[in-house]
């Protein structure tokens, strides 16, 4: 097998080169792979027999267009139009086993973030750090299994609205008990950083209901700010979905339909930070992303 570690291509024989090669990961281990070309009948036939594509198709077909307004309208809360929500449902409870004759929820939408405290646990902190520049991995779009790393630059400015969807289900332990999810908004006056903390309240016990908090002013400028949901003194459940830390009319939260929060990256993109941070995990506390049928 040959290797190289350049390779200078003629600008006019790029076009032929790039029909046939494309890059691969080339952040871990750089190298070309070939592209797919023709498909013989019979490789397609096992892609379609792969896909769950075919099978979602056939149950959207039967679906009123009222139902199909429904799942239109749930669409928003995620940033996807009806037919892409739907199809990200399904593909979960189908692999799942789960029946398809499902009502769609504006609370969430697929994959949710879960977390889970038992003895001897009765506490869990997870942040979501949001300076004034940092990295995120990013797809790139038409290559399979690539992504890079991509410089966000979130220049701040108030009002800062925070939101949530949730359902808890919270046993107390002990005698103090906090559960919310809040904002640290960080600014500077006369030389000194301040703290400014807006917070949304859980309640212990609650079915699937969305809250915002707003701060609309602070003193001095802003430099930044943290998200944190935390919970102290209890055990049990809290679920949630489509978090929000909307300013300059931008969502800027990390994985807004918690597809994966506890998500860990790689050495090649240790730029990048995680999701959400575990700042408080004793034995006994989980988060995750999650699906369960009955909720």
């Amino acid at each position: 097998m040959a290797f190289s570690a350049y390779v200078d291509i003629n600008p006019a024989d790029e076009q032929q080169f790039f029909k046939t090669l494309s890059a691969q990961d080339r952040f871990s281990y750089s190298r070309l792979k070939k592209k797919t070309g023709l498909f013989s009948r019979h490789k397609k036939f096992l892609l379609k027999s792969k896909s769950l594509l075919p099978q979602i198709a056939e149950t959207w077909a039967t679906l009123s267009q009222a139902e199909k307004d429904q799942w239109t309208a749930v669409g928003v809360y995620c940033g996807l139009n009806g037919w892409r929500t739907y199809v990200a449902e399904m593909s979960i409870r189908l692999k799942m086993g789960l029946s398809t004759d499902f009502v769609p929820s504006i609370y969430h939408q697929s994959w949710f973030g879960h977390i889970a405290i038992s003895s001897p646990a009765s506490e869990i902190k997870i942040a979501q750090y949001h300076p004034a520049s940092y990295y995120v991995r990013h797809k790139v779009a038409g290559v399979k299994g690539l992504y890079e790393p991509i410089a966000v630059n979130e220049p701040m400015s108030l009002p800062l609205q925070i939101g949530i969807s949730y359902k808890s289900d919270l046993v107390a332990s002990g005698a103090t008990q906090i559960a919310r999810f809040y904002a640290n908004v960080r600014s500077s006056y006369q030389g000194i950083d301040r703290e400014n903390i807006i917070e949304i309240p859980f309640s212990a016990i609650a079915d699937w209901n969305i809250v915002t908090a707003t701060i609309s002013s602070t003193l001095g400028y802003v430099i930044g700010y943290t998200l944190y949901i935390e919970i102290f003194g209890y055990t049990g459940d809290l679920y949630f979905d489509n978090v929000k830390a909307t300013h300059s009319s931008v969502n800027w939260i990390r994985d807004k339909q918690c597809s994966d929060i506890n998500a860990s990256f790689s050495n090649t993109y240790y730029q990048v930070p995680k999701n959400w941070v575990a700042l408080e995990l004793p034995s006994g506390a989980v988060y995750d992303s999650d699906y369960l049928d009955f909720i």
